[in-house]
């Protein structure tokens, strides 16, 4: 319960701050207007998009094909993480983070248009010093929690042969004190032998000196 209290936090969190973002460059800027933040490196730019995180598809042919396959996955998403989920926190953090970016995403998509369902999602964050496209807080989040799925999937998949080698080590251990074991009863059989030998040779020998005495006092 306090997990998926935590979840859900999250997703608000990412939903509010994204929207909150959005808000403020639509207040105070105007399309296409761009604000330097580090010369030749970052700056603020109001643009908007088609397309999903990053402006990548960005036309609009492409609406029909996102406000299909967008809500099937986040509903996807959604019922794996709440329902099916057993996985460890990190992953369903990064899972969480997912949603909520695709969820706000979404509602762009949806509201910020000049009718419902042909909006465009607004971007602002254009480092475009180091590349040309333009996010926002919804493809930040998405981005991290993709980073989050695919690390927790390689310790997951790290710990498994982990676990997998120790225990073949464990049953190798098992087998080679038992095989250790079978030797040991093996050695020591000659060992029991030999003293039976010894007793029966004993019980032998006392035999003939006792028949031979028999014959001596018969004569």
């Amino acid at each position: 319960m306090l997990t998926t209290f935590i979840l859900i936090f999250i997703i608000a969190g990412v939903i509010t701050l994204d929207q909150i973002s959005k808000l403020l460059v639509v207040c105070f800027m105007d399309v296409g207007q761009g604000i330097e933040i580090l010369p030749g490196l970052f700056r603020l730019r109001f643009i908007t998009n088609y397309g999903m995180s990053f402006g990548l598809f960005d036309t609009p042919e492409k609406r029909p094909i996102f406000m299909i396959i967008a809500p099937i996955a986040l509903i996807a998403v959604a019922v794996y993480l709440f329902v099916f989920s057993k996985d460890k926190l990190p992953m369903k953090i990064g899972l969480a983070f997912i949603f909520g970016g695709g969820f706000s995403n979404m509602i762009d998509r949806t509201f910020y248009g000049d009718r419902i369902f042909h909006g465009e999602v607004i971007d602002m964050f254009d480092f475009y010093g180091i590349w040309h496209a333009i996010f926002n807080v919804a493809d930040a989040f998405v981005c991290i929690g993709a980073a989050l799925v695919i690390l927790s999937l390689i310790i997951d998949i790290i710990l498994d042969k982990k676990n997998d080698k120790k225990k073949a080590q464990d049953k190798a251990k098992v087998l080679n004190a038992k095989m250790a074991g079978g030797v040991e009863r093996e050695l020591a059989k000659p060992e029991i032998s030999d003293e039976s030998n010894a007793k029966n040779n004993e019980k032998q020998t006392r035999g003939e000196a006792f028949s031979q005495d028999n014959e001596e006092k018969t004569k």
